[in-house]
């Protein structure tokens, strides 16, 4: 059990690992009065953003209906990491990271009750039912992308890991068995 859960562990830590060695980054740009639009530049560390470099997009500036009236002073450039994107890629990651070392933790534990793995088997669980209501939200309603992917798959973690809690608490309570 305890290699297991050093597993799970790492697992874990390596989805937030990768997550923050490739950074979703977008670069704002806005002059007085307006905003210009918003470009996605190249995954970057998070501890390393992208330079803000963005001199091909500013000459085109007169080539653009809405940006004729603006020089390329006054273009204001601000860099920016994409929060809900890297939420949603951890948590996609997360969900198979803590669900097959809770399955194999399901099929060989007996009567012993690991809580690391007993709690990561229910958020896994509860990550997978939260993306799977915005996917099939998705292909009810139609639109650009999943609705409410983050909100529905950060509470489908959060009830896992309560449920997790929970559920580990009346294993660890509950009487043995006699035969």
């Amino acid at each position: 059990m305890t290699q297991l859960r050093w597993i799970m562990i790492a697992l874990s830590l390596a989805c937030i690992a990768f997550v923050a060695w490739r950074a979703s980054w977008i670069i704002n740009l806005s002059a007085p009065g307006m905003s210009l639009g918003v470009v996605q530049r190249e995954p970057a560390p998070l501890w390393s953003p992208p330079s803000d470099d963005l001199s091909d997009v500013l000459q085109d500036l007169s080539r653009k209906s809405e940006w004729h009236r603006v020089a390329a002073e006054d273009v204001s450039i601000r860099v920016e990491p994409r929060w809900g994107t890297m939420l949603v890629e951890i948590l996609l990651l997360l969900m198979p990271a803590t669900l097959f070392p809770g399955w194999i933790y399901t099929r060989v534990r007996g009567r012993r009750s690991d809580a690391v793995l007993h709690v990561a088997v229910r958020l896994g669980l509860g990550l997978a039912l939260g993306f799977s209501l915005s996917f099939l939200l998705w292909l009810l309603f139609g639109g650009w992308g999943p609705p409410l992917i983050v909100p529905l798959s950060s509470l489908g973690g959060l009830s896992g890991l309560v449920m997790g809690v929970r559920s580990h608490r009346r294993v660890v309570e509950a009487p043995p068995c006699s035969k």
